[in-house]
């Protein structure tokens, strides 16, 4: 799946496109979160249009003129338009004829960002800046910069910086994780400093959560680099019949010796907290072995 961004008659947009044109390039980008359910990372991906048009609904509810935001993404990384570029939206007071707006799907003070997220939010900002929809490839903040409000999230907000980066680096391409075999999924994920990461475990497009065999997950950043990791925490979320199946684990790992940790059945996610020092010029990989 590559990015890009669902227009409005795709999604199946109902109400007012803003409320009134505005001049563009838009000076401004504000981060948000919806606080609303955030879908599930599982295609066929119904959810996710169920969940911009709930938006739409709100907005049109609470100000009359459409959906909210300028552009809205979801934990898969889906990327949808909202109010058109070129129209006055309702997101940041005082800041909507400046500003455009993302809105991450979900509440993200619980949630953490999904990879599909982070760069997605990256390519949307490439995105925009080449089609002169904004003056700058960066998000300008969060909307608690602007007000007493706990938006866009916690766990959102401190993203900023590392979406600000992938967005004045390299043209972003969606990061999917490659089937090698029955056995196994491998795939990578951009490397910063430290971070977070979410990567779903769904093999082979299987969405029984509860028919998933397990496995062993393994983690290796720059094999035959001077770089050496640590990971805090993993995370796993999933459709367990016992909840002590879901283990924070920490282990600590060299670039030449990768660390690894096992999946119990029924897991839907992984999240991962991590840590890199040394100058590695590379990714972190992961693969994931089932049975």
């Amino acid at each position: 799946m590559e990015y890009r961004i669902i227009p409005r008659s795709e999604w199946g947009a109902r109400h007012d496109n803003g409320s009134g044109y505005r001049k563009l390039p838009a000076t401004e980008v504000w981060l948000h979160h919806s606080v609303t359910v955030a879908p599930d990372l599982i295609p066929p991906f119904d959810d996710d249009y169920d969940a911009i048009r709930t938006l739409e609904q709100i907005g049109e509810d609470r100000f009359g003129s459409g959906i909210s935001y300028t552009w809205l993404i979801t934990p898969a990384g889906l990327i949808f338009e909202g109010h058109s570029p070129d129209r006055i939206g309702t997101h940041t007071q005082n800041h909507n004829t400046v500003g455009s707006a993302i809105c991450y799907v979900g509440n993200y003070d619980v949630s953490h960002p999904t990879v599909g997220q982070v760069n997605g939010s990256a390519w949307l900002l490439q995105q925009a800046k080449a089609h002169n929809w904004i003056k700058y490839n960066q998000i300008t903040g969060g909307h608690r910069d602007l007000k007493s409000t706990a938006c866009p999230g916690v766990l959102a907000y401190q993203q900023i910086p590392t979406i600000n980066a992938l967005a004045a680096g390299p043209p972003i391409v969606a990061a999917e994780p490659v089937i090698e075999e029955d056995e196994m999924i491998v795939g990578q994920f951009p490397l910063q400093s430290e971070g977070w990461v979410s990567i779903p475990f769904a093999p082979l497009g299987n969405t029984d959560y509860t028919k998933y065999k397990g496995g062993k997950m393994w983690l290796g950043c720059g094999w035959g680099q001077h770089a050496d990791y640590e990971v805090f925490c993993v995370s796993l979320e999933g459709n367990y019949t016992n909840a002590d199946q879901v283990i924070p684990y920490v282990f600590k790992a060299e670039s030449d010796r990768p660390g690894f940790f096992y999946i119990p059945t029924g897991t839907a996610l992984v999240n991962i907290h991590y840590r890199v020092s040394g100058d590695p010029q590379l990714p972190i990989g992961y693969s994931i072995e089932f049975g």
